[in-house]
């Protein structure tokens, strides 16, 4: 199985388009063996409701199959006709104004029934932003080898910068840090996110505690900074963190029980013009 942290189309409000969404997602699969396989994606919400694909004859599924053909890649976005389409190897058409993960579980068929081949398949994924004018690359998990997805309660990050005003700096902008804790698993629990100040500041060392709780198969996400007021989960400036502090720090996503998190952080500029994801170093 592959495991897709962050997966998501959403149209712009004020000129909904399907062929110039505000955030689209590509998705790009090669098939390292001599014989088809067949990615079979599915789509949950942040609320772990399931995004249904729509087809041609107008019914909906709950995945869509497509065919990697041998030693070959496929693509697709969630634009249509741009790969989730039958032409291009897939049975169902792609679903519009949705945020959420995907899970693609690579099947081959052998004289011993369906085999589990994620291994055999290298992953590529895209998240593209204001009419793919800008992008960044979406974590992933597999079953397979390393980095490999598995329930625990410690994932630790390297970097995070929940907010630093260089509007008068060298880069000219104002930086922050979303966070996504994707739920792959069927236990809820309960958890907190805690951050720490780098050495190369003041207040080295001092550290604030973001509590939270997320459901089976949920996802959360929020600002590490201002939190998400709309699904109750505080920032940083709601539990001790000094109003607007420039700093840079790291991380950790420390949980009560084993669960099967996929945590990830988000790098940006308050434009988007710059993005780069971070996924666990240890």
């Amino acid at each position: 199985m592959i495991y897709l942290a962050n997966a998501l189309q959403l149209p712009y409000e004020d000129k909904p388009d399907p062929n110039h969404p505000f955030w689209d997602t590509l998705m790009a699969l090669r098939n390292l063996t001599a014989t088809p396989v067949t990615a079979r994606i599915r789509l949950r919400r942040d609320d772990a409701s399931t995004v249904m694909w729509p087809t041609v004859s107008g019914s909906e599924v709950d995945h869509c199959d497509v065919v990697l053909e041998p030693g070959l890649m496929w693509a697709g976005t969630f634009i249509p006709g741009n790969g989730f389409n039958p032409s291009a190897g897939a049975d169902a058409l792609p679903p519009q104004n949705w945020q959420g993960s995907a899970t693609i579980e690579c099947l081959q068929t052998t004289p011993l029934g369906h085999m589990e081949v994620s291994n055999k398949v290298l992953g590529f994924f895209l998240l593209a932003f204001n009419s793919w004018h800008n992008g960044v690359n979406a974590s992933y998990r597999k079953d397979y080898g390393f980095p490999k997805l598995s329930a625990r309660r410690l994932w630790q990050f390297a970097y995070a910068i929940p907010y630093f005003d260089d509007s008068e700096g060298v880069t000219q902008r104002i930086w922050t840090t979303g966070i996504l804790i994707n739920n792959q698993g069927a236990s809820a629990g309960a958890g907190r996110l805690v951050y720490t100040i780098a050495q190369t500041y003041e207040q080295k060392g001092q550290s604030f505690t973001i509590p939270f709780r997320v459901g089976a198969y949920q996802k959360l996400r929020f600002d590490l900074y201002l939190g998400n007021p709309a699904t109750g989960i505080p920032g940083l400036k709601d539990v001790g963190y000094p109003q607007k502090l420039n700093s840079e720090g790291h991380f950790d996503v420390i949980t009560d029980q084993d669960l099967l998190l996929q945590p990830s952080a988000l790098i940006v500029d308050q434009q988007y013009a710059f993005t780069v994801t971070e996924e666990e170093a240890a």
